[in-house]
């Protein structure tokens, strides 16, 4: 239910600023995980950089996934592990961003969604969320952010620690507030500034006037174990 009422706070915005009409005048189409399947085809990878500007081409909101490394950096990767998608293996966690650097998605499509898949000629390097911003901005695409803090998955951190790590990743790719919806899974990682919720994630933007962040968002709460699982 929250997830469904974070993305309706954006469009509920929109009508009450001109600049964001467009935005709020028609529901557009998602590409889940970046769209990499095609009228049916296995057309691309999941959530990479030839799905994503194949969505932003036709003008569908990209819709972004965000897992945390070792060193708390936010991937573009759907699952808490790595063998669905990559040619890697273990928890996404447990790796480090220069690690994952070796992996590469090697499968079109969206393995276990029932729908075809088929393996990749040329296999695609795994984006961090700030590079899928920063291509969203300079493309001008609308971008569906969402936290995968989920209550079940073995990173689960019921603090506002790993919200805070994927803001960071926001404000650093300098994308503006009316390209970004942003989900959640949890009250806690409640992110869009304003909302009133208390005890959430303090979600800090650039001034119209300045390309710097007014406040810094606050960590709080520890990060979760790691194992160290060989790639």
């Amino acid at each position: 239910m929250l997830a469904r009422l974070l993305l309706v706070v954006p469009a509920v915005l929109a009508l009450a600023i001109p600049a964001q009409a467009a935005f709020a005048a028609a529901p557009g189409i998602h590409a889940h995980r970046g769209g990499p399947v095609v009228q049916g085809k296995p057309r691309f990878g999941e959530e990479t950089i030839g799905a994503f500007r194949n969505a932003a081409r036709h003008g569908f909101v990209l819709e972004v996934d965000s897992k945390l490394t070792e060193d708390r950096v936010p991937v573009a990767v759907h699952d808490a592990t790595l063998d669905r998608t990559t040619n890697c293996s273990g928890e996404v966690r447990t790796v480090t961003l220069a690690e994952l650097r070796g992996c590469r998605t090697d499968v079109l499509g969206s393995p276990g969604s029932g729908l075809p898949t088929r393996a990749a000629r040329r296999p695609a390097r795994i984006l961090t969320v700030q590079q899928v911003l920063v291509f969203a901005k300079r493309a001008g695409g609308q971008v569906n952010l969402e936290i995968n803090n989920v209550p079940n998955d073995p990173d689960f951190d019921p603090s506002n620690a790993y919200a805070n790590r994927v803001m960071d990743a926001v404000i650093a790719s300098g994308i503006p507030r009316r390209q970004l919806i942003i989900q959640a899974f949890s009250r806690r990682a409640s992110t869009w500034p304003g909302s009133g919720c208390r005890g959430c994630v303090r979600a800090c933007w650039p001034s119209r006037r300045s390309t710097s962040p007014t406040c810094r968002p606050r960590t709080t709460g520890t990060t979760p174990s790691s194992r160290r699982s060989g790639l």
